[in-house]
């Protein structure tokens, strides 16, 4: 996770901004890292099934490398295996949600 699209954010005007990653790890770091930047908070999710969130809950929503990282262990993207493209589409669908 990096927080550079949510600096940016920021200093666009954009006041409530939520980062999502899978690590708690990950998570626990970045809010120590960024605790001083108003209005950044994270949320510790999978984002296949991101069930804690209510639908419409966003104006927009940054997916980045998102989809990368499901598709890492492939041959080609345009080839991937049914679990690999579950996945994806499980994603897909939350994103839009």
């Amino acid at each position: 996770m990096c927080v550079w699209h949510e600096h940016i954010s920021l200093q666009r005007g954009f006041h409530h901004i939520v980062s999502t990653d899978i690590s708690k790890v990950c998570i626990a770091k970045q809010q120590e890292r960024y605790r001083d930047l108003p209005g950044l908070s994270w949320l510790c999710s999978d984002m296949t099934n991101m069930s804690e969130i209510s639908r419409s809950s966003f104006d927009a929503v940054v997916e980045k490398a998102t989809l990368d990282a499901l598709l890492a262990a492939e041959k080609s993207p345009w080839d991937v295996n049914e679990v690999t493209a579950k996945r994806v589409h499980s994603a897909l669908l939350e994103i839009s949600r």
